[in-house]
């Protein structure tokens, strides 16, 4: 019996060693983590990965600037939100500004609230590309739709406010709208940029499943669960899961290659459409003028040399083709809503990059789509 506790002792005395040891470099990993995150190369990576010449993407910045504001995109404070799963908070930075109400600012911003008395006040929704990711506020399709529509003989100027959300797709966006309606923040007119995200992500709004391992069975009442996270949350925990692929950034989710599945495309354009009648009798009801842009993507009349960011022959890519030839079909039979703008093609006769990375466009795309948008808004604007 002593023999027996003697060994128990020992093996006690080393796990509790290892747990020390372990609790320890997770600490010193945290620490070193936190200290060099302040001065990350967030250019560096993405050069090298991509072999890049970073003044064909960002020809009026410094590589200094491009580090700041890819590191400012990259690290944005994302927040729980009711319904949509996900809400940006304010930030205030050199390239990327949020305010307290939940839009991105834009040149010639206009005040909060809007004042629809004076001002033509349009709501633009979308995800990641319509918020602008990699590209400064000045930059993104809202701000150039604002400098876009402004007319001198206007009584009611443009009033426009980025409410994009990343990863945001035609659903969330639908609901997102239907809240602010519900709070009494009324536009004149509802923009909704959607195609890429309708095509990677499904319905659920990001951390859905966390979200239900906490709430189905009460996991958060368990000590063993709690630990359970907090160890996942350790540093090494995360680095582990990288090198395994099994954490956040693994092969599939980092790639945004969605496996099609039996049904993809015309659940895509199903689900797409009834998100627009949706919108449309909601927007009726509240006197909102709703507009649907259907925007470009790379793997879609855009060529392909000019795409350093992936192999856009790639065949899990045929898919998404097929959902945007069966919208433009739709579109020229006039099978979509009257106020829905094919800006699909505008990266067509390309003779240089158009995006920043795999899915997000360079200041001179966000133009062309705002024009596309701008075109339907105005007859007075000039592209």
């Amino acid at each position: 019996m002593r023999i027996f506790l003697r060994a128990l002792a020992r093996l006690t005395s080393l796990v509790a060693a290892l747990l020390l040891a372990l609790l320890f470099l997770n600490a010193v990993a945290l620490v070193s983590e936190r200290v060099s995150g302040a001065n990350q190369d967030c250019v560096g990576p993405f050069v090298e990965l991509y072999h890049l010449k970073l003044s064909d993407y960002y020809p009026d910045l410094t590589p200094e600037a491009v580090n700041d504001l890819l590191c400012t995109t990259w690290r944005l404070p994302w927040r729980y939100a009711p319904f949509t799963g996900s809400r940006l908070p304010a930030l205030s930075s050199r390239y990327v500004n949020i305010s307290s109400a939940g839009y991105r600012l834009s040149s010639s911003q206009r005040p909060w609230p809007p004042d629809r008395r004076r001002e033509r006040v349009i709501f633009v929704f979308g995800g990641s590309t319509a918020f602008g990711y990699g590209v400064q506020d000045s930059q993104t399709i809202p701000s150039h739709l604002q400098e876009l529509l402004v007319d001198p003989a206007s009584t009611r100027p443009p009033a426009v406010y980025n409410f994009a959300i990343p990863a945001n797709n035609s659903t969330q966006e639908r609901i997102q709208f239907q809240q602010m309606l519900v709070g009494g923040t009324i536009p004149d007119v509802a923009v909704f940029v959607d195609g890429y995200n309708d095509l990677v992500l499904s319905d659920e709004p990001g951390g859905t499943a966390q979200v239900e391992e906490i709430l189905n069975d009460s996991a958060y009442l368990r000590p063993s669960w709690l630990l359970l996270q907090a160890g996942r949350a350790m540093p090494i925990s995360r680095a582990l899961a990288e090198l395994l692929g099994t954490g956040a950034g693994s092969a599939d989710r980092e790639s945004g290659v969605r496996r099609p599945e039996p049904g993809f495309v015309q659940g895509v354009v199903e689900r797409y459409r009834n998100n627009q009648r949706i919108t449309r009798a909601v927007s009726a009801s509240f006197g909102v003028e709703p507009v649907f842009a259907w925007q470009p993507i790379p793997e879609y009349a855009y060529a392909p040399e000019l795409h350093a960011f992936d192999d856009l022959g790639r065949p899990e890519y045929g898919p998404r083709r097929q959902v945007y030839e069966t919208m433009s079909s739709l579109a020229r039979q006039g099978r979509l809503d009257p106020n829905f703008l094919w800006c699909a093609d505008l990266g067509q006769g390309a003779t240089h990059p158009l995006y920043v990375d795999r899915a997000h466009y360079t200041g001179e795309m966000s133009r062309r789509v705002a024009s596309c948008i701008a075109g339907a808004l105005s007859e007075e604007v000039s592209r």
